[in-house]
C-alpha cells in the first residue's frame, strides 16, 4: 500500500513539474533579441566578455581573472557570481558542440541570452520540487503537491523565468534553504545544516 502511494505521489509530483515547465520554457525567444529588460541585457554583456580561466590559481588571481567582471572593463557590478559563472561555462561547453543550435535562435552560435534564459527556467523548476518537498516534511503529499501546483502555476515566478536575470536563481537557492533548514530542525543532522549553509551562500 506504502509504494502505489509513494507512486501516486511520484507520478503527481512528474505531473506537476511538466505544468511548471511547460510554462517556463515556453517562449523564451521571446524579444527577438532585443535588449528590452535592462538588467538582462547588462548580464548578457557581461557574460559574453569574460571567459573561463584556464587554471584555477588563475580564477583565484583576482586581479588577473579572466572571468571577473572588473578585468573585463565592467567596473560596476552588483548581482551575485553564480548565474554570471554557471552561464559562461554552460556557454562555452555550447560553443564547443556546433551541432546544437537550439539556444541560438537568432543565429551566429549559442546565445548568453537564451543559455542565461533556459537556466533561470531550469532553476526555477527546482524551486517548484523545493516547494514539495517542504510542505510535504511540515504537513502532507498532498500539502506539498498543492504548494507545488500553486507555484508552478504563478504567474510572478513563471515571468521570472523568462529573463536571463538573477532572481530565479536566487529564489531557488532560498527555497532549499527553506526546505533543508525544515528538514534540519526536525532531524538534526548536520548534513542538512552544512548544505543549508552552501545553499544560503549560493543564494
Amino acid at each position: 500500500m506504502r509504494g502505489f502511494r509513494r507512486l501516486d505521489t511520484a507520478l503527481l509530483l512528474v505531473g506537476i513539474l511538466l505544468i511548471g515547465a511547460a510554462f517556463r520554457f515556453s517562449g523564451l525567444d521571446w524579444g527577438e533579441g532585443q535588449p528590452i529588460h535592462p538588467d538582462e541585457e547588462f548580464l548578457r554583456q557581461v557574460t559574453t566578455a569574460v571567459r573561463l580561466p584556464e587554471r584555477l590559481s588563475l580564477y583565484l588571481d583576482t586581479a588577473n581573472s579572466p572571468l571577473s567582471p572588473y578585468n573585463r572593463g565592467y567596473g560596476f557590478f552588483v548581482y551575485g557570481t553564480f548565474p554570471l559563472f554557471l552561464t559562461r561555462a554552460v556557454l562555452e561547453g555550447l560553443e564547443k558542440a556546433p551541432t546544437i543550435h537550439f539556444l541560438s535562435p537568432w543565429g551566429g552560435g549559442p546565445d548568453a541570452r537564451m543559455v542565461g534564459r533556459a537556466l533561470a527556467a531550469l532553476f526555477d523548476l527546482g524551486s517548484v520540487l523545493f516547494v514539495f518537498l517542504a510542505g510535504r516534511r511540515l504537513g502532507s503529499r498532498w500539502i506539498g503537491s498543492l504548494g507545488a501546483l500553486l507555484y508552478a502555476l504563478a504567474v510572478l515566478p513563471i515571468q521570472q523565468a523568462h529573463f536571463y536575470t538573477v532572481d530565479a536563481f536566487a529564489n531557488f537557492f532560498v527555497a532549499a534553504t527553506l526546505y533543508l533548514t525544515i528538514r534540519a530542525v526536525q532531524t538534526g543532522g548536520w548534513g542538512s545544516f552544512l548544505l543549508a549553509g552552501l545553499t544560503t551562500g549560493l543564494g
